[in-house]
């Protein structure tokens, strides 16, 4: 598994380095508020682009889920630095909840508040890991 890991994706993360608690935020942030920004841009108001939007959404989900699958695989050292993970994952799910709840036909601003708690979520993940890594 570890070769198919890096043969698959050569560019995985190698063992951190020390970032900021701010760069792993602003990254994070980009990535959860892409499904908001989304819903509240008015994407799906025809049929072609809420399916475009849709299928935005779900690339951004399924490159998150690789990446991670992929950077296990090919250094799994890292996964004892990974205790945010989980947390990351729901500010994900939090991100793309924003954008269900515009699509069941709720306001645009019923969204916001699950987009903020995505951002809170990224916040807090972003400073456990930042504590984590070496450096």
């Amino acid at each position: 598994m570890h070769d198919l890991a890096r043969s698959l994706y050569p560019d995985a993360p190698k063992p951190p380095e020390a970032l900021s608690a701010t760069d792993l935020f602003l990254h994070n942030a980009a990535i959860v508020l892409a499904p908001w920004l989304l819903a509240i841009s008015g994407w799906k108001n025809t049929r072609t682009s809420h399916q475009l939007a849709t299928t935005t959404i779900v690339v951004i989900a399924a490159v998150q889920i690789l990446t991670i699958g992929l950077g296990i695989g090919a250094w799994p050292q890292i996964i004892g630095l990974l205790a945010h993970l989980p947390i990351e994952l729901a500010a994900l799910a939090a991100g793309i909840q924003s954008y269900a709840t515009t699509q069941a036909g709720g306001p645009q601003f019923a969204s916001a508040p699950w987009a903020a708690a995505g951002l809170l979520l990224v916040a807090i993940a972003a400073q456990i890991e930042a504590g984590q890594l070496p450096g």
